[in-house]
């Protein structure tokens, strides 16, 4: 019995390690436990998006989707944001797969590499990517949004990753996440989702409080062309879009 035991201890130990050190190497996707991901690098596109689809017109959804609001930003408690600005104003470092367990591709970062005892994760940011004022984004960027969701954004952040030791700069294209642990199997795909906020434009201005009515500076393929306070608010496609 005992040799058994050692060897199912053993094998055990060894499929924690396996799990642990899983996209040990620069990837262009990222997934839960290592399985591959559907799609290639350098793939074209999403199964469920059509790529020849007309481009152009107007799409108006109702206040009742959309619902008042008192400033634009919908990563703070205080007040109420637009929360359509996650997903087309800014790119994330990754985008998720909607036809796949829980997997991301790189976007503003074009690689990620997990550490093997995965206790850290490396970004390569994607050098073409920029903001919409043509202003590159830097691993500065992503580590000052970090800080910024972490120290002034919504109490959800500082749960979602209580886990993270710290952030480190590598280069001008290279950051680094450091983790206390490697429990949470989630983690590495939660902070590759975030988006990335411009710090030369936040500097400036109130993140804390939403930014008020002004129109945030994106790096998406829309961006804000008109706001009617806390009425409506529209976007437009944005033409110069570095991912497109």
């Amino acid at each position: 019995m005992r040799p058994a035991f050692s060897t199912l201890l053993f094998t055990a130990v060894a499929l924690l390690m396996g799990a642990a050190g899983v996209n040990a190497e620069p990837q262009h996707a990222l997934t839960v436990y290592g399985e591959p991901a559907k799609y290639p690098a350098g793939f074209s596109h999403f199964a469920y998006t059509n790529p020849q689809a007309p481009k152009g017109g107007t799409l108006r959804r109702s206040a009742i989707e959309i619902g008042q609001f008192d400033h634009v930003l919908p990563y703070i408690d205080k007040g109420i944001g637009v929360t359509q600005i996650d997903g087309l104003l800014y790119s994330p470092l990754a985008q998720r797969s909607l036809d796949e367990p829980y997997t991301v591709y790189g976007l503003v970062a074009e690689k990620m590499e997990r550490s093997e005892d995965g206790l850290s994760l490396r970004f390569y940011l994607n050098p073409k990517a920029r903001f919409a004022d043509g202003k590159p984004i830097t691993a500065e960027d992503v580590r000052y949004t970090f800080n910024l969701l972490m120290t002034q954004g919504s109490l959800r952040y500082r749960t979602q990753f209580a886990d993270v030791k710290d952030v480190e700069v590598e280069s001008p294209l290279t950051v680094r996440f450091d983790f206390k642990n490697n429990e949470n199997r989630t983690l590495a795909l939660d902070i590759a989702t975030l988006p990335v906020f411009p710090e030369h434009w936040w500097k400036s201005r109130d993140f804390a409080s939403g930014g008020g009515y002004e129109a945030p500076l994106g790096s998406g393929p829309y961006k804000v062309g008109k706001i009617d306070s806390g009425r409506s608010i529209t976007f437009e496609r944005n033409p110069d879009w570095w991912g497109k």
